[in-house]
């Protein structure tokens, strides 16, 4: 691991007046403890840290950027380790290294990743966001051959395109089909256009380059699921955040972030809006959900201790793992299969079309959702459309604008 090897992880804290330290992480094992750094002698959560590599290079030291989460660092860890395996191979083969000094004017394939990568972070984008683009960006480095960006060529990324449909990445131990292969291949032209060290064109310029993005079919989940889900929440926490998710159609990252004071009795409201550390995807940086009256209550009396979360992660920090820690177990104990988030956001879409009786109310469903243009309904629309009467007729028994709903024995009742 770090500790033992050539590369080191630090923490990176703010030490005050604008300036930096950098501190030893805390191991749990294998893992690393989110932003917990050792502070004399103690352990300390810092949640403004962020963590870097450090190691050696001929002769030179580096620390590099990787971001705030753990298990990216250990992705960006195993990754820079192989390459300074190849490096230091290479040379006891007698091959001339040149160190980048030695080549003024030209960019390293990962200097420019982590230039575009803070410009992300500058430009504030989602956490989320950034931590993916890293990661997408980390597997491409860790397989492509070149050093330089003035080496890659289209045949890289052809390779890496074949790559992703044979092998996948690390996350998914497996081969990837259409879809999400045609989402990283843009993700690496993003990359490419947008990094501010060397811009470059995209390499992949012909039609067959790309494979065919296949558009998602919403699937909403059916009353009779979310009947069973609400049976198998085994507390009342479980039965409010699944609520929550029905309730409003937000996105996970928008559940994690949203805080008490984001909630408006007056008006019957939740807000998203931009936070210190994040912003919603919503271009127009923030939205107004209706809730129920019931719904707005049992947020209401769910703060404790003067938290400004409304349903943190069991350290108290935003909640990133809602699927794994709550949906799929949830799932497995009410026989749903396909648990994921964004089923709940189908399942809000889907309804509120539904409820749309003209096109003044369509603006207002794509609104709630963050969408800047309606064009987005459309695939809720066509679904609807796909669907039998029977269907139709079950969906309406869900409550259209609270999405609430009480078990009480194995009756539904709207409250």
């Amino acid at each position: 691991m770090a500790r033992k090897g050539r590369v080191g992880v630090l923490l990176r804290i703010n030490a005050g007046d604008g300036k930096y330290t950098y501190i030893k992480p805390v191991w749990d094992g294998n893992k690393l403890k989110p932003l917990v750094g050792i502070i004399a002698g103690k352990e300390v959560h810092r949640p403004e840290g962020r963590y870097y590599l450090r190691y050696t290079e001929l002769g030179k030291n580096h620390l590099e950027p990787v971001g705030s989460d753990p298990t990216d660092v250990l992705i960006f860890l195993k990754v820079r380790q192989a390459k300074l395996a190849v490096f230091e191979a290479a040379r006891a083969t007698g091959l001339k290294v040149v160190p980048v000094d030695e080549n003024p004017g030209r960019v390293t394939i990962q200097a420019s990743m982590n230039a575009y990568l803070a410009q992300l972070e500058r430009d504030e984008r989602p956490e989320k966001s950034v931590s993916s683009k890293r990661f997408e960006l980390g597997e491409f480095a860790r397989f492509c051959p070149r050093r330089f960006m003035d080496e890659l060529t289209r045949d890289d990324m052809v390779d890496y395109r074949k790559h992703l449909k044979k092998h996948g990445n690390v996350k998914t131990k497996g081969a990837l089909h259409d879809t999400p292969v045609y989402n990283r291949l843009i993700s690496i032209a993003t990359w490419l256009k947008q990094n501010p060290l060397f811009p470059m064109r995209p390499l992949l310029k012909y039609p067959d380059d790309y494979t065919e993005k296949v558009d998602g079919i919403p699937e909403p989940y059916e009353p009779e699921e979310i009947a069973r889900l609400r049976k198998a929440a085994l507390t009342s926490r479980d039965r409010l955040i699944l609520d929550f998710f029905l309730a409003t159609g937000c996105r996970e990252q928008e559940v994690g972030n949203i805080e008490f004071s984001d909630l408006i009795p007056a008006l019957g409201v939740v807000r998203i809006q931009k936070k210190a550390h994040w912003k919603p995807k919503t271009r127009a940086g923030s939205r107004d959900i209706p809730i129920s009256p019931a719904l707005m209550k049992r947020l209401l009396d769910f703060q404790r201790g003067g938290r400004a979360l409304i349903f943190p992660s069991p350290t108290g920090r935003v909640e990133k793992h809602f699927l794994d820690r709550l949906f799929k177990p949830l799932g497995d104990r009410a026989g749903v299969r396909n648990m994921t988030c964004h089923r709940f956001r189908d399942t809000f879409a889907t309804e509120k079309v539904q409820w749309a009786k003209n096109m003044q109310q369509l603006r207002t469903v794509a609104r709630w959702l963050g969408h800047s243009n309606l064009e987005t309904l459309n695939v809720y629309a066509q679904l609807l459309e796909n669907r039998s009467k029977a269907v139709q007729k079950g969906s309406a028994q869900m409550d259209t604008f609270g999405g609430e709903v009480e078990l009480i024995d194995d009756v539904v009742t709207t409250v």
